[in-house]
């Protein structure tokens, strides 16, 4: 009988994780101008590439009210890459871009980039403007995102992200039936093990 708790007790358990994903909303505008931000509600930032790809990403108001912007300083140099790495698998990616490097001349192209747990990528888009709202919408399983304004060979510029939010992933349902009919079975044995 306690293993018929227990199977009951997972099955709730399950259920309820996967009725309640989390949301992750991040605002950066209420940052002091200089603030390094390394993580915040899960979600780790870090620099790659170029030749500020040391240390945390800072804050500035260059471009906007305050965003989360390539460099470890409030100027240049700046990395080519800011990455955001999610504690778990996340869908419904939005985020508002601002880009200060742009011109008609060829600069300020930056490609928004999502990749699962084990790097593969899963969507990338090629932006050539200024500011912008994005949604990598129907993507999921990302666990880690990348503006990457050094992918076509130009210099490096000045760009950050105003606010993104995200949701945690949730169990699917298939993988739910499964954990559901494994459970079943474990109770099956069981039961059929102490009528011998």
């Amino acid at each position: 009988m306690n293993f018929v708790k227990i199977v009951g007790a997972a099955a709730a358990a399950l259920a309820f994780s996967a009725a309640h994903a989390t949301a992750i909303d991040l605002d950066f505008s209420g940052y002091s101008y200089g603030s390094h931000v390394g993580s915040l509600d899960g979600v780790t930032f870090s620099l790659k590439g170029g030749a500020d790809a040391i240390g945390t990403p800072t804050i500035t108001n260059w471009i906007g009210s305050g965003e989360l912007v390539n460099s470890n300083s409030t100027d240049y140099p700046t990395a080519t890459i800011l990455k955001f790495s999610f504690g778990q698998a996340v869908t419904d990616v939005s985020f508002a871009f601002d880009n200060e490097g742009y011109s008609d001349s060829g600069r300020g192209h930056t490609y928004f980039q999502a990749f699962n747990a084990a790097g593969a990528l899963l969507d990338t888009v090629y932006y050539d403007g200024y500011d912008t709202n994005y949604s990598f919408g129907s993507t999921t399983g990302i666990s880690s995102i990348e503006f990457n304004n050094g992918a076509n060979g130009t210099d490096s510029w000045i760009f950050g992200v105003e606010s993104l939010s995200a949701v945690t992933a949730v169990t699917e349902p298939t993988e739910a039936a499964l954990f559901l009919a494994g459970l079943g079975l474990m109770g099956a044995v069981a039961r059929r093990k102490s009528r011998v």
